[in-house]
């Protein structure tokens, strides 16, 4: 609600990039401002983690694991859990406190399409499926969503972009790449 234009302040760590706080690169937490032209204001508490490095699913020795470590330094692992099938050429990423596997290639070597979500590494719900079979693609968070961009599909490499606020539902986007040949 409100009147923009909006005014937005940051106490503690992160910033504000148009109207997205950016967090850090370490765990906190901010408090975010915000007043419309008329003077109304809003406040928001902002927690924020970042201590742990995560790795799931690839292959070990051309065959795809299901296996999901973590990490503190970079340099010791810890088993913490499996995916609920071994997948290699996937992406993985964290999106709004969870952890995201998609897609991927299968132990048969046959591209997925399984879009999975934990919040510990260990337990996973499968919550939707790609649009399209994908490997070797990549998956981020920009503006508040989750994004997939490129990979290779059954029709060769790809230029394909989509994105989702729930893994379930993906919007075509229209992509800029070339894809390699």
């Amino acid at each position: 609600g409100g009147v923009p234009p909006y005014r937005f302040s940051v106490t503690g760590q992160g910033t504000m990039v148009d109207a997205t706080f950016v967090a850090p690169g370490r765990a906190g937490q901010s408090i975010v401002d915000v007043a419309d032209v008329e003077g109304r204001t809003g406040r928001a508490t902002i927690e924020y983690r970042g201590d742990r490095l995560f790795l799931a699913g690839g292959f070990i020795g051309g065959i795809a694991s299901a296996s999901v470590l973590a990490s503190s330094d970079g340099v010791t692992w810890a088993a913490i859990g499996n995916l609920p099938a071994a997948r290699g050429n996937g992406a993985f990423t964290v999106y709004d406190d969870r952890m995201f596997y998609l897609g991927g290639l299968n132990a048969a070597n046959a591209s997925t399409t399984t879009v999975w979500t934990s919040t510990d590494g260990a337990a996973w719900t499968q919550v939707g499926a790609l649009p399209v079979a994908n490997t070797g693609f990549t998956a981020t968070v920009h503006a508040g969503e989750l994004w997939y961009v490129g990979g290779a599909t059954a029709q060769g490499n790809s230029g394909l972009a989509y994105h989702t606020v729930d893994g379930a539902t993906w919007t075509s986007a229209a992509a800029t790449l070339t894809p390699a040949r």
